[in-house]
């Protein structure tokens, strides 16, 4: 299961504009992961890292170049491999669809598209002008240049969840997903596959989530209108 209170925030919002956004939108997500770790997720640097090798292998399973995909033999967590992911699979994305066998590829398309699109966000958070701001660094040399005066990543709050977000649900299968609007519109869609009876199980997972994230939102959301009141109260309060 995952929980997500962000919607997708325009990177050109002012901060109190972003967080309004996302205080309006909770989407809900049931994820099938064949190996579950446990583990927290480590400094921003390895966490690129860890993504870049998860979309590396994958591109290689969809048909990539092992050569193209890792240059070297070496996995990096930059602003490059991230470049060079998101041309590989539009190119993959492209072979597929000549193949003209959309039901047979619709999954390793929609596939390809994640790793595009959050090869696409990933890019915006390691603009810089050196090796270090672009991440341009392997493993390795993070964690040689850990130990001397290398610092991680500067990233602000979206920015950082957005990375916990692509860390934690990596390219994989979300069976049912549910996004709620504050102004009650609310959406759920489910793969086909999961929607038969013998997934109950799985369906009441999701719907136990929904209204367990449900009711934390309400409850985060009365919150603020409290505080907000007695501000309110404070400021404007007679005499």
């Amino acid at each position: 299961m995952s929980w997500n209170p962000l919607s997708k925030s325009d990177n050109r919002e002012a901060p109190h504009e972003s967080i309004a956004r996302d205080l309006c939108t909770l989407q809900i997500n049931t994820i099938l992961k064949s190996h579950i770790t446990g583990s927290s997720m480590p400094a921003i640097r390895f966490a690129l890292c860890d993504i870049a090798s998860r979309y590396g292998e994958k591109l290689m399973e969809l048909g990539g170049d092992p050569d193209t995909v890792k240059p070297g033999g070496k996995t990096q967590g930059g602003f490059s491999r991230f470049d060079l992911f998101q041309k590989l699979a539009k190119e993959l994305s492209k072979t597929l669809r000549a193949e003209q066998q959309p039901t047979e590829n619709a999954e390793k398309l929609n596939t390809l598209q994640r790793i595009q699109n959050n090869s696409n966000q990933l890019k915006a958070l390691l603009k810089g002008d050196t090796v270090e701001q672009r991440n341009e660094l392997t493993r390795v040399e993070i964690r040689n240049q850990f130990d001397k005066d290398l610092k991680d990543l500067s990233l602000e709050r979206k920015d950082h969840l957005t990375v916990r977000k692509l860390w934690e649900l990596g390219l994989e299968t979300i069976a049912i997903q549910t996004v709620i609007e504050l102004d009650g519109d609310v959406t759920t869609r489910i793969q086909p596959q999961y929607s038969q009876n013998d997934n109950i199980t799985l369906q009441r997972l999701h719907h136990s989530s929904v209204d367990l994230s449900y009711n934390y939102w309400l409850s985060l959301i009365k919150l603020i209108g409290e505080v907000f009141n007695t501000v309110l109260k404070n400021v404007f309060k007679p005499g």
